[in-house]
């Protein structure tokens, strides 16, 4: 449910953004996933210790 809630208000942004900018915010989000997995990684890894 949130990450479709986050979807709609990436498509919305989309709508607004002109073509380069929507590249960067791509990649912006694409950068906010992979911190919230390394994050989820290190709580996991301090759970085990």
């Amino acid at each position: 449910m949130i990450v479709d809630a986050q979807n709609r208000k990436i498509q919305l942004i989309d709508q607004n953004l002109k073509p380069p900018d929507r590249l960067l915010r791509c990649k912006t989000v694409a950068l906010q996933n992979v911190s919230q997995s390394v994050d989820l990684l290190v709580q996991d890894a301090q759970r085990i210790r």
